[in-house]
């Protein structure tokens, strides 16, 4: 895998932990994931397969949450330097949208996001 491949890998993770954010991955959570990637990789912003398969993976699998949300996180950051603002954007967009496919936005996707943000800025720093 190149670092591109990666960091979508890290994207499907986190579009895993965000879905289980409110206790349990909602049809229209996965559904809505499926939509935003089709999207993007027409527009030609993402790499579809990478953030589809593992999200579809993991949730098969039953991941833990947080076991994977470290995984991702420690991905990015050691892929900091390829981790761009437009990317982070990008991520940052498909996180909003899968927490709020299915009302309502609980406080734990609320905290989640806003978490995953602040890292997200803190990586441009390091």
């Amino acid at each position: 895998m190149d670092a591109s491949e990666k960091l979508y890998y890290a994207l499907g993770q986190l579009c895993y932990v965000m879905a289980c954010a409110d206790g349990e991955i909602q049809t229209e959570e996965r559904d809505r994931l499926e939509d935003l990637v089709q999207e993007k990789s027409r527009a030609g912003h993402i790499d579809s397969a990478y953030t589809k398969i593992i999200f579809l993976v993991l949730q098969k699998e039953e991941q833990d949450s947080k076991t994977v949300y470290k995984m991702a996180m420690k991905t990015l950051e050691g892929l900091h330097y390829f981790f761009n603002d437009d990317l982070k954007a990008r991520f940052l967009m498909v996180l909003k949208e899968i927490a709020e496919a299915f009302p309502p936005n609980t406080t734990d996707e609320t905290s989640l996001y806003h978490e995953i943000k602040t890292k997200f800025e803190s990586l441009s720093k390091e």
